[in-house]
């Protein structure tokens, strides 16, 4: 990645709000939770879920907090300063994943 050190299998997430009436409500963090534990479930060599939310948008970042991310950086991206955010997977989870030889 030109913005971040990535590895490989790095799995990223990405939000779209819905409308005004659904926010604030406090489904964000159970949906970056459930979303991110799908990617690490369904991708075993994945090791982390990257994201990267408009460091103004303070909401966004809680959430991402509580749903186990934690900041690692400000990047410079096209059109924000980004906050890079990333939820590891678990250690017991990673060892039960990987096969050992």
């Amino acid at each position: 990645a030109r913005h971040y050190p990535a590895r490989p299998h790095d799995a990223g997430l990405h939000l779209l709000l819905g409308p005004p009436h659904y926010r604030g409500r406090g489904l964000g963090p159970h949906l970056i939770r459930a979303v991110s534990d799908h990617q690490l479930a369904t991708d075993p060599r994945a090791t982390r879920v990257l994201a990267e939310p408009d460091t103004r948008n303070t909401r966004s970042v809680h959430a991402f907090r509580r749903a186990g991310f934690h900041p690692a950086g400000e990047l410079d991206l096209p059109g924000k300063k980004a906050l890079l955010m990333i939820r590891d997977r678990p250690e017991s989870a990673h060892r039960s994943a990987t096969p050992h030889f």
